[in-house]
């Protein structure tokens, strides 16, 4: 009699995995191209970030604006004739009567003043111009007059300095130029690099518009009247001083109104701004050492 295991089923054949997790040439290849692909991305993304590193991006700080009140208009001289409407009685002058004798004379006078002047026309001699006398002077363009002072009667620039060289590095580190002007001489001549052995000399048939301010130093009135000649600007007979860049007087400017704001004055009031230049981190800069007011007139 024939027994059965339990534990074997009937008909049950072996298995072939090998069979079954067999890769074929098109996956391989497929998945080589994937893996190709991948490390072409990823060396191109590792080069742009190493490109990235390698740009210097250049921030430009924006010019401060500086905050300045309007100035009111002055005061124009008396006068009528730029007047839009015609003048009042109160431009009127007191108008009385004159007697009979008076009104005679003035008559005798009339005819003769134009006898005179039928004379002199006959002569062809020119006669002389004169006005009406109701001008005003108003000046053209602007309100004009204003209450506050130009930066050239307000500002106070002290450049000390141990000796003319450097004085020189101090007006080179701000692009601070000499210039020198008037004395029968038609051209502005400059004169830059002023610490450099033979500074640099270049001449304008007129000034290009920046601020010019005056040494206060004695020292340094001398030593800027040297640094001219070692230029080659002859300077005898004539005006030398100093050029200051935009940029500077930009930075000046807002010193002058930071200052003038926190004492909770305007720039209506400040008559005078003293500046003062100071050593600093191997460098120098400019601080102010003092700044006066005055009464503000208000209108």
């Amino acid at each position: 009699m024939s027994t059965v295991n339990p534990l074997e089923l009937p008909g049950r054949r072996p298995v072939r995995y090998k069979d079954m997790i067999k890769i074929t040439s098109f996956e391989k290849v497929t998945s080589f191209l994937f893996a190709l692909n991948f490390l072409i991305g990823m060396f191109f993304v590792a080069m742009f970030f190493m490109w990235l590193g390698t740009v210097q991006i250049v921030r430009i700080e924006p010019v401060p604006i500086v905050m300045v009140e309007p100035k009111p208009p002055g005061d124009n001289p008396k006068g009528y004739e730029e007047d839009v409407e015609a003048p009042g009685l109160e431009e009127s002058q007191d108008f009385t009567e004159p007697r009979i004798e008076e009104t005679f004379l003035a008559v005798t006078d009339a005819v003769t003043a134009t006898s005179g002047a039928l004379v002199a026309m006959n002569t062809g001699a020119t006669s002389s111009s004169h006005g009406s006398g109701l001008g005003d002077r108003r000046s053209p363009g602007g309100t004009g007059g204003g209450g506050g002072k130009d930066y050239s009667d307000r500002w106070k620039i002290n450049i000390t300095a141990r000796n003319i060289d450097s004085f020189a590095r101090i007006l080179d580190q701000f692009n601070i130029e000499c210039v020198v002007f008037g004395g029968g001489v038609s051209t502005f001549d400059y004169a830059k690099n002023l610490s450099d052995t033979a500074p640099t000399k270049y001449s304008l048939e007129k000034s290009d518009g920046r601020s010019v301010y005056n040494p206060s130093e004695e020292n340094a009135i001398v030593w800027t009247k040297e640094l001219c000649e070692k230029a080659g600007i002859r300077t005898a007979g004539r005006f030398p001083t100093h050029a200051y860049p935009v940029e500077l007087n930009a930075i000046l400017t807002k010193l002058e109104f930071d200052k003038a704001k926190a004492a909770g004055k305007t720039m209506d009031e400040v008559r005078r701004t003293t500046f003062e230049v100071r050593g600093a981190g191997g460098g120098f800069q400019f601080v102010i050492t003092n700044q006066e007011y005055q009464v503000a007139i208000r209108r």
